[in-house]
């Protein structure tokens, strides 16, 4: 579970532009980050965000952690969900069941997923229990794996899920982008690839021998939004259609 520098850029890209608001983020599980001080205070100089003396301060050459990527961006309050705390994680809660409502409920304005779903056996939970963490206007960005990452989890994942599944529910989709990342050396390399419905329609992607790829989804929660619908791919809805009118 770990931001990389790609998914980073994109964070503060968000944030600078005002997509993002830095009331509350909520990481699902407990990030490692992946880049240096000094490289996430040249990107946010480049996108226009002042970087607090503090950051500024403490070893450039050195990774921040966690809680400190989030505040130096101008987050109020940083916190982390685990189901269990042997990362120190700030709330201990297992994806695979409802989260209870209370405090949690609606009280996020930013929910990252950096690599955390493909652990949690239940989904559609998991999905569930986004919905309910996250305010109303809030994001839930997702950084998971698409290909390559056999043993490492449950599940690796299309983009057209992330697409189906908040587009039917509702929500404003932002971005959803394919990236590489070397098999070699673990690193992103390119810029990221924007993923249209259906124009991948089961292909192979480009040189899996030398990439893997990550999906990055980001979405913004609507009054109207919910988590209930069950989608259909959308590039398989007018074949349904046709059986559906066929049949009749």
């Amino acid at each position: 579970m770990a931001i990389s520098i790609v998914p980073a850029i994109k964070l503060v890209k968000e944030v600078a532009n005002g997509t993002i608001k830095k009331d509350a983020v909520l990481t699902l599980g407990r990030q490692d980050i992946c880049f240096t001080r000094g490289l996430i205070h040249y990107v946010m100089e480049q996108h226009g965000l002042p970087v607090p003396d503090e950051s500024r301060a403490l070893p450039s050459e050195e990774a921040p952690p966690m809680e400190e990527f989030f505040t130096t961006l101008g987050f109020g309050r940083v916190e982390s969900l685990d189901v269990t705390d042997y990362e120190n994680c700030s709330i201990v809660h297992d994806m695979n069941l409802a989260v209870p409502k209370g405090p949690l409920t609606g009280a996020f304005s930013l929910i990252v997923d950096g690599g955390t779903m493909e652990h949690v056996f239940n989904v559609p939970m998991f999905l569930s229990n986004v919905h309910d963490m996250l305010a109303v206007d809030g994001i839930v960005f997702h950084h998971v794996p698409v290909n390559g990452w056999v043993d490492h989890g449950f599940y690796q994942f299309s983009p057209v899920l992330f697409y189906g599944h908040y587009v039917s529910n509702k929500y404003d989709l932002i971005s959803i982008d394919l990236i590489k990342m070397n098999v070699h050396n673990n690193m992103t390399e390119d810029e990221p690839i924007p993923y249209v419905p259906g124009t991948l329609n089961g292909r192979v992607l480009p040189e899996q021998d030398k990439y893997w790829y990550m999906c990055a989804a980001m979405c913004r929660k609507t009054p109207e939004s919910t988590s209930t619908v069950s989608p259909y791919q959308v590039f398989s809805q007018g074949k349904l259609a046709e059986i559906s009118s066929s049949a009749h």
